[in-house]
């Protein structure tokens, strides 16, 4: 999640690819946007990834199909469940038109999933959710970095 209006992505980010991950159970950055347990208010994270898709040229439809709310709600009653995500048109942890990805982690502890964007056309996005609360690190998160450096292929790596 990123903090309200901050979500726009300049041009030159194109090539930038984007591993996001996070608990959700989250209440100091809620994935599913609305005002954090400190007051901040924040879109929710499938937004700004689906503004990263756009710039990155990714299939479009697929991508960003369901984040957008049906109704003009403003970011400060984003839904904070699943049934009140679907009556607003949103997926509060998922980005359910994105392809899963397999990672070696898959089914270990607390990791629940990994998407990505299909089909960008620069860089590459992938986000991972965990049933875990803001700040949580996982054993295997060293590892697991290496492995999403290591898939993007040396050409793309800037450190």
């Amino acid at each position: 999640a990123f903090f309200q209006h901050m979500e726009r992505v300049l041009p030159s980010a194109a090539r930038v690819s984007v591993f996001h991950s996070h608990g959700s159970l989250d209440t100091t950055i809620p994935p599913a946007g609305g005002e954090s347990s400190d007051g901040y208010l924040y879109v929710p994270v499938q937004h700004t990834l689906d503004h990263f898709a756009k710039r990155h040229g990714c299939i479009a439809g697929q991508a960003w199909g369901r984040t957008q709310p049906k109704s003009d709600l403003p970011v400060q009653f984003a839904p904070t469940t699943q049934r009140e995500a679907a009556e607003v048109g949103q997926d509060l942890h998922f980005a359910p038109q994105w392809p899963t990805v397999r990672t070696p982690w898959d089914g270990n502890g607390s990791l629940l999933e990994c998407r990505a964007a299909p089909g960008c056309k620069e860089g590459r996005i992938v986000r991972c959710f965990y049933h875990a609360d803001h700040g949580f690190w996982p054993s295997y998160a060293e590892e697991m970095t290496w492995w999403w450096f290591k898939s993007l292929g040396s050409s793309e790596i800037v450190v």
